[in-house]
């Protein structure tokens, strides 16, 4: 599993780049790109990707979660309606 939080993003016409922070081992940040559709892979409805939203990826599947709906794993974590939307995924780098 590879993903952080979206530090940067340039939109193309078929797709957006983005880039990602990742803080894990804490204290030792680390940052890689993804190039993802911006719709939902399940009803093709556009969404919109912003910088502080989080967004992850593994084994071909792509997961994003809105900066407002995220809650830290010490409240519960997993909540709001926007919680690990899948994402088609064109490519990425690391």
């Amino acid at each position: 599993m590879v993903g952080g939080k979206v530090i940067g993003m340039a939109r193309g016409r078929e797709d957006t780049l983005i880039h990602v922070q990742d803080n894990y081992p804490p204290n030792i940040p680390d940052t890689c790109s993804l190039r993802v559709m911006e719709r939902r892979k399940d009803t093709g409805e556009s969404v919109t990707i912003q910088i502080g939203d989080s967004i992850w990826w593994q084994c071909g599947e792509v997961m994003w979660t809105t900066a407002g709906t995220r809650t830290p794993w010490l409240y519960g974590g997993k909540s709001g309606i926007a919680y690990d939307i899948r994402l088609p995924k064109v490519g990425y780098s690391h």
